[in-house]
């Protein structure tokens, strides 16, 4: 999840697309998530982290969130 990408995720969920019910739905039950700096230093990010965390544990999803440092 860089602070960059991860507007597509926000993009499919303004439409209406539930995108953590989609990963389930494929036969995921749980699914990784990077994240760096962007994410620690930007509150922002950190926010949107938050309710992509929170989307999929309504969801059912099991959450592996996975820090990557810079190199």
């Amino acid at each position: 999840m860089t602070f960059a990408r991860v507007h597509h995720y926000f993009y499919w969920r303004s439409k209406g697309v539930n995108v953590p019910e989609y990963f389930k739905n494929e036969g995921f039950s749980n699914v990784g998530i990077r994240v760096g700096l962007d994410v620690v230093n930007n509150r922002t990010a950190l926010i949107q982290l938050g309710e992509v965390v929170n989307d999929s544990l309504r969801t059912g999803i099991i959450l592996i969130i996975i820090y990557t440092a810079p190199r």
